[in-house]
Parts: structure tokens; C-alpha cells; sequence
């Protein structure tokens, strides 16, 4: 992904944010390679740390719900990561 523009694909991850927070369950089925969009994001320093860490919060309450509820989360993580 690392050659689409860093702005579609922040807007691609805020998309995918807004469906995990609409409805957990339709947005885990991209969670994987959003989750690893994030971390591209992130290495190339378009996300800052606070932000990814929020979107790896997420990631775990994907998978766990004793991590959190994953809607609330993705609201914190689309509240953080500005357009």
C-alpha cells in the first residue's frame, strides 16, 4: 500500500474507523490490512505514536472484548486522527 497517497490512505483508515464504530463486526473483516495500513501509516510517520497505539488498542478489542469495546475506541481513534 505503501504507494497510494498517504492521504487517501489515512482517509481509507478513517473510513474503516468509522465502520468499526457504526458496527464492530462488519469492520473486523478488514481489521488485519487496516491494522497493517496503520502501522505503515505510522512508519512512514504520517500517524504519531498516540495514534497508532489507539488503532492497536482497537486491533486487540477486535479480537478480545475483555480488551475494551471496540465502537467506543474506534470513535477515540477517528477523534484523534484529524483529515
Amino acid at each position: 500500500m505503501a504507494t497510494i497517497d498517504p492521504k487517501a490512505r489515512v482517509e481509507a483508515l478513517r473510513a474503516w474507523l468509522q465502520v468499526v464504530a457504526d458496527d464492530p463486526e462488519k469492520g473486523r473483516a478488514q481489521a488485519k490490512e487496516m491494522l497493517e495500513s496503520a502501522g505503515d501509516l505510522y512508519d512512514e510517520e504520517h500517524l504519531d505514536g498516540d495514534q497508532y497505539a489507539q488503532i492497536y488498542d482497537l486491533g486487540r478489542a477486535l479480537r478480545s472484548a475483555e480488551h475494551g469495546d471496540p465502537a467506543e475506541l474506534a470513535k477515540k481513534c477517528l477523534d484523534s486522527i484529524r483529515a
